[in-house]
């Protein structure tokens, strides 16, 4: 796909995309939360290489230790771009299926930092077979768990973002969905490439 398409719709984004090596993007995740949009892009983590190009959009060296994971390094690294140079920096991971039971097992993880990059809050996304969803824990500074969501299968309407975007995704044959999280007024527009 040609990622140029893209541009223009969020400058964070555009900015990204100028220094992200298009081949090593794996997703774009559109949020909403309440009536703010944000942008997050997604990379394969191959390399120390990869994690300084993590370090270098977010302005901050990250920990390193968030990149291992219960069954190794982390596969995948997401930065939402929109949140850079701010408090509430929002980083995620994922790993191999850390398989607890048959039908729900450990994703990833969702760390939020600050501007010094310290870990202010972390989330844990199980994937729930069963329920066709994920189950979304909140930790806070101390590891504790502070609230439960889950994030489940959701429509355009929820996310309700620019159009163009979802338009340009089936143009252009790329895997998308939408979801949703259940107990808070947030919906995703994701891009699988």
């Amino acid at each position: 796909m040609d990622y140029n398409l893209l541009r223009g719709f969020y400058p964070a984004l555009d900015a990204a995309l100028d220094k992200i090596p298009h081949e090593k993007i794996w997703v774009i995740f559109f949020a909403r939360r309440e009536d703010k949009y944000s942008v997050t892009v997604a990379i394969h983590n191959h390399s120390e290489e990869d994690r300084k190009l993590i370090d270098d959009l977010a302005g901050i060296t990250i920990p390193r230790d968030i990149y291992l994971t219960t069954a190794g390094q982390c596969g995948k690294i997401g930065i939402e771009v929109t949140g850079i140079h701010t408090d509430n920096l929002r980083l995620y991971v994922n790993q191999k299926h850390d398989h607890l039971t048959q039908n729900n097992f450990l994703q990833g993880y969702g760390y939020y930092l600050n501007k010094s990059g310290t870990i202010i809050g972390k989330k844990e996304y199980r994937a729930n077979v069963i329920e066709v969803c994920y189950d979304v824990d909140y930790y806070d500074t101390e590891n504790n768990l502070i609230d439960k969501d889950k994030e489940i299968p959701g429509n355009y309407s929820d996310w309700n973002g620019p159009e163009e975007l979802v338009t340009i995704a089936k143009n252009n044959n790329v895997q998308h969905i939408f979801t949703r999280k259940v107990s808070k007024d947030q919906a995703y527009f994701i891009m699988n490439f």
